[in-house]
């Protein structure tokens, strides 16, 4: 008897996961009605939102490595260029 129902619950979990993209395109459409707490569903399984919140904020590093940036005094009284604008120094 309780491999019987071991099977039907090894059964039941099979059907819930293939299930699942339907399910979350249902908990989409909720969210995008107004229902906050589908939307806050939504938001927490893509990590976007964290319920305890985070008491640090995210440390972002950015490093680029490999070019040289010139010296200063080498700058002075030079207008920059950026993507084809260029902005003159005062």
């Amino acid at each position: 008897m309780e491999k019987f129902r071991d099977l039907i619950y090894h059964k039941a979990v099979v059907d819930i996961d293939l299930a699942t993209p339907e399910i979350l395109q249902g908990v989409v459409k909720k969210a995008k009605k107004g229902r906050v707490d589908a939307a806050r569903f939504a938001l927490e399984i893509t990590g976007r939102h964290n319920p305890k919140g985070d008491g640090v904020p995210a440390q972002v590093v950015v490093a680029i490595n490999g070019i040289p940036r010139p010296p200063r005094h080498e700058m002075q009284g030079q207008d920059l260029e950026i993507e084809g604008e260029v902005i003159a120094e005062d």
